[in-house]
């Protein structure tokens, strides 16, 4: 990963020697992401507040040990790390705001891809995140232009643009669990879907995509972290559909707040 080594120092033996310009990029991102943290602390606070948090601002190390541990062992662990699944509903979320406005899809896209590589560098620009944002925007854009995209490209050339910029991604386990996930839906999902044709359309579009990533990505989960949860396929067709009315709802509030603090607070008590 490139460190060699680590250092820890106390906050009084540390001296300030620097600040960066008011308007450098990294501030920017400093200033946002703490006032979002701060909106979701005044609006929703405690255990949820710091939920929120790691899945819209990847503030992971804010989840309580024995929470992490619960959610490992049901094989939701992927919910507390933002990831394409998180991204995919930002998108949703992206879309339902277009077709609200009318937007013209020039425009819309535009807008999009601003706020998507935006919140990519905001919440730290993980791979799989950079991942969902590279093949989002390859979506957006085809349907801007009235093409469609295909899933395997998309995600080879999110592949390509990630280990080109940093090889070493490809040794990150977050990276590889991406990759895997993605492609393992886009091979697995339709023909576990024709099997599950007894169900509704809607039903059996979810658990086939949840059957298909846990069946590409359960070799490296066993070998990475020694569990095999029996019950993640049942916990995630729960838990997913949740997840994305978490994951509008926080957006929402925080952007309700960086305007109106009060119409924030009514929609986190809604």
């Amino acid at each position: 990963r490139d460190i060699y080594s680590i250092i820890s120092v106390k906050e009084r033996n540390t001296n300030l020697v620097r600040t960066e310009s008011k308007f450098s990029l990294d501030r920017i991102l400093a200033i946002l992401r703490n006032k979002s943290s701060e909106i979701l602390d005044r609006t929703v606070g405690g255990r949820e507040g710091n939920f929120l948090k790691a899945v819209l601002l990847g503030q992971r190390w804010l989840i309580e040990p024995e929470s992490e541990d619960a959610f490992s062992k049901t094989g939701l662990a992927h919910m507390l790390a933002i990831s394409g699944l998180h991204i995919g509903y930002i998108v949703m979320l992206l879309n339902f705001i277009q077709s609200l406005l009318r937007m013209h899809k020039g425009t819309a896209f535009i807008l999009q891809a601003a706020i998507l590589i935006f919140y990519c560098l905001m919440t730290g620009a993980s791979p799989s995140v950079t991942r969902a944002v590279i093949m989002s925007l390859i979506y957006l854009g085809g349907k801007a232009l009235g093409r469609k995209s295909e899933i395997i490209n998309s995600a080879g050339t999110a592949a390509f643009i990630i280990l080109l910029i940093r090889p070493l991604d490809i040794q990150e386990i977050s990276f590889q669990l991406s990759f895997i996930s993605v492609c393992s839906i886009a091979l697995f999902s339709e023909p576990i879907q024709k099997a599950l044709k007894f169900l509704p359309r809607q039903i059996s579009s979810i658990v086939a995509a949840a059957l298909a990533a846990q069946l590409g990505t359960l070799p490296l989960t066993a070998y990475y972290f020694n569990i095999i949860s029996p019950v993640s396929v049942f916990a995630n067709l729960l838990a997913v559909p949740i997840l994305g009315l978490v994951v509008a709802g926080g957006l929402l509030t925080i952007m309700l707040g960086l305007i109106f603090m009060p119409a924030a607070a009514a929609l986190a008590v809604s």
